[in-house]
């Protein structure tokens, strides 16, 4: 399986009020999945400030998870418990492999 990460940095058209404030703009994560001739792709949203997962280290966990990935093996849980962005993309990349209809997870 061949692995892309991309990093984007999505600017609002307006201000987006949360329980901890205003956000105008945040980081988001795809991962992108290639095999077989079919892609599958996912969200990793980490929310800065309201999100869980460890922002510090979460660069290094989602490079990790595609090293693993591109080495033929799953992530293990507890990786995958400790930054749930990434456990999300990661499931809806997979899921997004999988189905018959191109970028529809369920009917």
């Amino acid at each position: 399986m061949k692995v892309d990460i991309i990093h984007l940095d999505l600017n609002f058209r307006f201000a987006a009020g949360t329980s901890r404030g205003v956000l105008h703009h945040k980081p988001s994560d795809f991962i992108i999945l290639h095999q077989d001739g079919k892609t599958g792709i996912g969200e990793c949203s980490v929310i800065p400030g309201l999100s869980i997962d460890d922002e510090t280290e979460f660069q290094f966990a989602l490079n990790k998870v595609r090293s693993l990935l591109e080495a033929g093996k799953m992530p293990d849980k507890n990786l995958l418990d400790a930054f749930p962005a990434i456990s999300f993309g990661l499931e809806t990349a997979l899921l997004d492999l999988q189905t018959t209809v191109e970028k529809q997870l369920f009917d």
